[in-house]
């Protein structure tokens, strides 16, 4: 039995084994030919991502870690190996962990023959060589890009690590003022003269970097041209090393990106005017970097908006199109589409599904450019959280239906019962009035004026309640015709005269006898709201960006500038009835017409100034 210290010398040896595996990447394995059975060391399993715990895979399910491109390759050179006996070895070859990493790995073994010559077992070693193989691939896309660069005619530089002294070619002195044919050689201390004294750290450090610890050497700088001038240098460099591995020189290049920085000055200040602007609004931003890929940038707010962390999920548009809600799929790409193919406006409202689950309402805007054949080529925009808006939009679409509803089945149904009470009582004080005195009598005239205004007021909730029950008839309607017809017709009910002056005229497009309702309800108002002075009308039509406006302006007793957009609600007065007659829904019925056609109406005034009402009418079918 083996002592305890004997114990402790095995243990040791076996943790000196295993941090030889680790820290040298390297890994035992071994396969039994006759049994097919398979060891594998803890490094090996490390480098397949495999839990140790989990056993070797079977020997038919080993060789399914190498990647497809690889399989065969390693096949056949482990059938050579069995079938003559001999060592074998492959480099370079890619496995497929079980987390789906793509390691590089080389391998060496050697077959063990029976007595009989029969393989017996396969042992050898594996090396995950993954950072060597990247290494060299950036080695050599290093060599490749410095030759593209030299080839540009760019400037060229070189460093004797061993002399100290650095060479510029023509190309550099050139960029920094100097004319000369010939190379000058000069130390790097000498060489950092040109340098802004605060800079010459950057260049000393990226070459102690690069020749200690093989660090790429790429610097941004300042450096002084011959004529005073401050320019900003990029240099790039690439080792060169003697036959003992020692670096001896490093070869580079330069240019000059002046520009470049002042472009990125200017980038700066507009991101952070930019970030001022949104970082506090409801505004994300994406960009459609190439739209012939996936890949696309969305700010930190578009992230917040959807409930994200910056970074928390793929910034890509299958991702936006998986947030997207699938009754607005097709409608959202269609608008790109369109944009690109035509140029139309990308300007929609879509769902979004926020962190939470909830879909959100987003206002998304956009814009592409595109190449000299008109290809798109990218396409940057925003989103806008309007879900509250649109929550809103939706009760106050329910409470107005109700409303019409209730408006239309009430004034509906009170017609009949009030034109029989407003029918008695004006028989009653046509046929009796003599019977009644005093009180009585003045409690009768309440009872017809009161039945009267109330049948008034139910015809025009009626009116309300029926406004834009029916689809609009658009047609181009002179401005003029509306306001005389309304004129004359008011004019003969009234019994007075109506001063009218157009001080510009034009035509807008609606809905004709809509918009006949809208100019005699306006006229009205302003004839009715009036000192006992001739009425005095003034309208003026204008042309605006895709809207036609009209101000009509009247010489009336005008309203507090606090009440202008209380006098547009429905049974709104400003004034007692016994001063000004009316129902009050004038108004509210010349605001559902003009929102009717997606339009705008609002009014200015002052007490004993008069008002003016003004309407905007878009040039376009609502």
């Amino acid at each position: 039995m083996p002592s305890p210290i004997d114990r402790l010398g095995a243990e040791e040896v076996r943790e000196t084994l295993r941090l030889t595996e680790r820290f040298g990447r390297v890994g035992f394995w071994k396969i039994d030919v006759q049994t097919a059975s398979v060891f594998w060391s803890d490094e090996v399993f490390r480098i397949h991502g495999r839990d140790p715990s989990a056993g070797p895979p079977p020997l038919d399910k080993a060789i399914e870690f190498y990647h497809p491109d690889d399989v065969d390759m390693v096949q056949r050179v482990v059938d050579a190996a069995i079938a003559e006996g001999k060592p074998f070895a492959f480099s370079d070859a890619r496995i497929v962990r079980e987390d789906g990493e793509v390691r590089w790995v080389d391998s060496h073994g050697e077959c063990r023959l029976t007595e009989q010559g029969e393989p017996k077992e396969i042992y050898g070693v594996f090396r995950d060589v993954t950072e060597d193989f990247r290494a060299r691939q950036e080695v050599e896309a290093t060599r490749q890009r410095l030759q593209l660069v030299i080839e540009s005619g760019y400037g060229v530089w070189e460093y004797d690590v061993d002399r100290d002294e650095v060479t510029a070619f023509r190309e550099f002195l050139a960029i920094l003022g100097i004319d000369s044919e010939t190379p000058r050689r000069v130390p790097l201390e000498q060489f950092l003269l040109g340098t802004p004294e605060e800079d010459r750290s950057i260049i000393r450090d990226g070459v102690r970097a690069l020749i200690e610890d093989g660090v790429p050497y790429l610097v941004e700088h300042r450096a002084n041209r011959a004529d005073g001038v401050q320019i900003w240098i990029r240099a790039r460099g690439i080792a060169h090393r003697n036959s003992d591995g020692r670096i001896t020189r490093i070869v580079g290049a330069v240019e000059d990106i002046s520009d470049l920085k002042g472009v990125e000055r200017n980038l700066r200040e507009a991101n952070s005017r930019f970030d001022l602007a949104t970082k506090g609004s409801s505004v994300g931003v994406w960009d459609w970097i190439d739209v012939t890929s996936s890949e696309e940038y969305w700010s930190p707010q578009f992230y917040n908006l959807l409930g994200y962390e910056p970074g928390e999920i793929e910034a890509s548009l299958p991702t936006f199109s998986s947030l997207l809600h699938p009754d607005d799929t097709e409608a959202t790409f269609a608008a790109v589409e369109a944009h690109f193919k035509n140029g139309a406006p990308f300007n929609i409202e879509y769902r979004l599904r926020h962190k939470t689950g909830q879909y959100r309402w987003f206002l998304g805007t956009g814009q592409a450019s595109f190449d000299a054949d008109g290809a798109p080529l990218r396409m940057v925009g925003s989103i806008q959280d309007i879900h509250d808006r649109k929550e809103g939009e939706v009760r106050l679409k329910a409470a107005n239906k109700d409303l019409e509803q209730f408006a239309y089945v009430a004034s509906h149904d009170l017609q009949e019962p009030l034109r029989k009470v407003s029918q008695f009582a004006s028989l009653l004080k046509e046929g009796y009035s003599d019977r009644f005195e005093g009180e009585e009598k003045l409690f009768l005239d309440y009872l017809v004026d009161g039945a009267e205004r109330m049948k008034i007021l139910v015809q025009e909730l009626l009116v309300y309640a029926r406004t834009g029950a029916e689809a609009l008839e658009l047609e181009t309607v002179p401005v003029d015709d509306l306001v005389n017809g309304a004129v004359q017709s008011l004019g003969l009910i009234e019994g007075r005269d109506i001063n009218v002056r157009h001080e510009s005229t034009g035509s807008v497009l609606g809905d004709r006898s809509l918009l006949d309702r809208l100019f005699q309800n306006l006229v009205s108002n302003s004839v009715k709201y009036r000192s006992d002075a001739v009425p005095q009308l003034t309208i003026a039509v204008e042309k605006r960006p895709q809207t036609t406006e009209i101000r009509l302006t009247d010489n009336g007793i005008g309203f507090e500038g606090d009440q202008a957009e209380r006098i547009f609600e429905i049974f709104r007065r400003l004034h007692r009835r016994s001063d000004y007659s009316g129902t009050g829904l004038g108004l509210a019925i010349a605001r559902r017409i003009v929102d009717l056609h997606d339009g705008r109406i609002r009014a200015e005034g002052r007490p004993g100034d008069g008002a003016t009402f003004i309407v905007n009418l878009p040039d376009f079918p609502p």
